[in-house]
């Protein structure tokens, strides 16, 4: 009987997890719609659904957190259990995180109000071309040697400035580009060049989040992908879009 006693003095105590909190994740996002939108309301983007759905359907429990990109990244990194439900995987970020499944791909391409943009050729003659600082994209055009390159933080920022001419291009996922567009009431229609490149989209942890329950994520977002789950959650937000 003491034993007992004493084991529930300590969870008390908060010295020994319970079986609850051992069962309860932090879900990690940024604002990149339509993948990650917001925590408030129903509409929390397909990429949060899908670790959501995930979690649900093995019995754990999770709470959701928005932060700015580069916050996001690092809370994950440091914490034994967040997960961050939507990253694109790249030889700097390889070694950081454990990357526990793909769910999806994304075009990466360069938007325009005008003529399409199709390769990368194309637009080494532009002035201007807006991309996130340290995103894949700042990494695919850099490591190619381009040197109109203009970085900004958040994906909103780089719509404005292609409205407003200060730029030419905006180099993003395709998706994003159009869901964050149709968020302002421009007038012009966003034109989509050629994908440059199709980037996986992963869901990471930690190199310290616990492998048994990575593996399990893993798995069942195998499921979620092979009965039409995924596909599911992602044209309800991208059939949305212009």
């Amino acid at each position: 009987m003491l034993w007992r006693v004493l084991f529930i003095f300590f969870i008390a105590l908060g010295l020994i997890p319970s079986a609850s909190s051992s069962a309860q994740e932090r879900l990690i996002a940024a604002y990149y719609p339509p993948m990650m939108i917001t925590a408030e309301g129903e509409r929390n983007g397909f990429s949060v659904d899908i670790v959501q759905e995930a979690a649900r359907r093995l019995g754990r429990t999770t709470t959701l957190e928005f932060l700015p990109f580069k916050r996001a990244m690092k809370t994950v990194q440091f914490s034994d259990d967040a997960i961050q439900v939507s990253l694109i995987r790249n030889p700097t970020r390889e070694p950081l995180f454990r990357w526990i499944a793909a769910t999806h791909q994304e075009e990466m391409v360069f938007l325009t109000l005008g003529s399409p943009i199709d390769s990368l050729e194309a637009a080494r003659s532009l002035s201007h071309i807006g991309v996130e600082r340290g995103s894949a994209l700042d990494v695919l055009l850099t490591n190619n040697d381009f040197d109109n390159l203009e970085r900004v933080d958040r994906p909103e920022v780089n719509a404005r400035k292609l409205q407003s001419g200060r730029i030419q291009a905006w180099a993003l996922a395709k998706n994003t580009a159009l869901a964050t567009w149709a968020e302002f009431d421009f007038k012009q229609p966003l034109t989509a060049g050629a994908p440059l490149r199709q980037a996986d989209i992963y869901i990471v942890a930690s190199l310290n989040f616990r492998q048994d329950i990575a593996a399990r994520y893993a798995r069942m977002v195998e499921e979620m992908r092979a009965d039409g789950t995924i596909d599911a959650l992602i044209a309800s937000y991208t059939s949305e879009a212009p």
